[in-house]
């Protein structure tokens, strides 16, 4: 996306404010807003908006076009049907008088920016450096589509007609929707942010990281439950990829300490017997590279990792077939399965930018390792 700037916004209101389209006009008074958040002294995003001659910093790091999209991808300023402007949630109940729609909105949309950007000043202040999430293009958006789903929610459930409010009002009814969010914010951990900041940008990403956000809103306030948003939060587990997590590092010891001893007693204790025989060449070379790699410099066996000991186990499968063989049916392959299911889970587990888990990711690790303490103490005499 080329660079936002801000004299072309304003270009643009000036040229298109009176236009008989009223998609133009619709989109002079969305450039129009943006620009006013861009520059008011009251805006808690003042300053914080690439424009003509400014430099992109971790401060300044918002795109006039991304506040501008989002105030039209999600209606929030009305649309057009037919010939005619139609209102938004945003906009006055006459959505041809743009003056009015301009100060109601921009009022609105700082002030709801404010409930984070007051909460959270140093957050706030971070915008895109490490550690901050909240003022930057992809939260300014996600946000705004959360605030679509806020007005609605009012309008279907609660039977307010944002439009025929004015600002203060519209504002006093969705702070208390802002309130769980920003106490989730506000005690996040770093890992939380990072769970945000790494999804994707684009519709799917913003569309992933509202959901993210509302589901916080949600547990405090089960009335509201947008469209998509039950199926979203059924289908994540963050309580149980935490639990997932400490399984599946729990199953890799019990695989470390299982592997080593029945190696050391089919070929013999020496690094030259067990290590030698029964470890796959491929292995050993790889354990041997992060070795090299590591200015700590473990001992060798302490490189293996999760899917080597799927190698390890086929290597010598009649050797481990009896507490690694997790169903009865298919070949060696098809029994070693639950390894390469097992690391596939692991790498989002133990990289929290990948999280949350489904809740059938979570029941499988359960699984397994329900299975992992069945086989491996069942066995354990041998």
């Amino acid at each position: 996306m080329d660079t936002p700037q801000l004299c072309c916004g304003v270009l643009h209101c000036d040229l298109h404010w009176d236009s008989p389209d009223p998609e133009e006009r619709l989109l002079a008074l969305s450039s129009r807003i943006s620009s006013n958040l861009a520059t008011k002294v009251s805006s808690p995003i003042k300053g914080r908006v690439l424009t003509t001659g400014s430099k992109k910093s971790s401060f300044v790091c918002l795109s006039l076009t991304n506040i501008s999209d989002g105030l039209i991808d999600n209606r929030l300023l009305g649309d057009v049907h037919g010939h005619q402007l139609r209102p938004g949630p945003l906009s006055i109940a006459n959505p041809e008088n743009l003056d009015a729609s301009l100060r109601k909105a921009t009022y609105v949309i700082s002030e709801y920016f404010k409930c984070f950007a007051e909460a959270m000043p140093e957050h706030w202040k971070l915008g895109d450096a490490p550690g901050g999430y909240l003022c930057t293009n992809n939260s300014i958006r996600s946000l705004l589509l959360v605030l679509k789903h806020l007005s609605q929610h009012l309008e279907k459930v609660n039977g307010v007609a944002c439009d025929n409010l004015d600002a203060d009002d519209l504002v006093s009814h969705l702070k208390p929707f802002c309130s769980p969010l920003v106490n989730f914010f506000k005690s996040a951990s770093p890992h939380d942010i990072q769970a945000f900041r790494s999804q994707q940008g684009g519709l799917k990403g913003i569309t992933k990281q509202a959901m993210m956000m509302m589901q916080y809103i949600h547990k405090s306030k089960p009335e509201f439950g947008p469209s998509g948003l039950k199926e979203y939060i059924d289908s994540q587990d963050y309580e149980g990829t935490k639990e997932a997590r400490d399984l599946i590092d729990n199953i890799q010891m019990m695989l470390f300490e299982k592997v080593l001893t029945r190696l050391k007693q089919n070929f013999g204790e020496k690094e030259s017997e067990w290590w030698a025989q029964g470890v796959p060449l491929t292995v050993r070379q790889n354990c041997a590279k992060l070795q090299e790699d590591d200015p700590e410099r473990k001992e060798k066996e302490q490189y293996i990792t999760l899917i080597d000991y799927y190698n390890i186990a086929a290597h010598n499968w009649a050797l481990f077939e009896s507490d690694f063989a997790f169903t009865k049916d298919g070949g060696k392959d098809k029994k070693l399965s639950w390894i390469k299911d097992l690391n596939k889970i692991r790498n989002k587990t133990h990289h929290v930018e990948k999280w949350p888990l489904s809740k059938d990711e979570v029941e499988l690790v359960r699984e397994i390792s329900r299975k992992a303490y069945e086989q491996f103490n069942q066995n354990n005499e041998k």
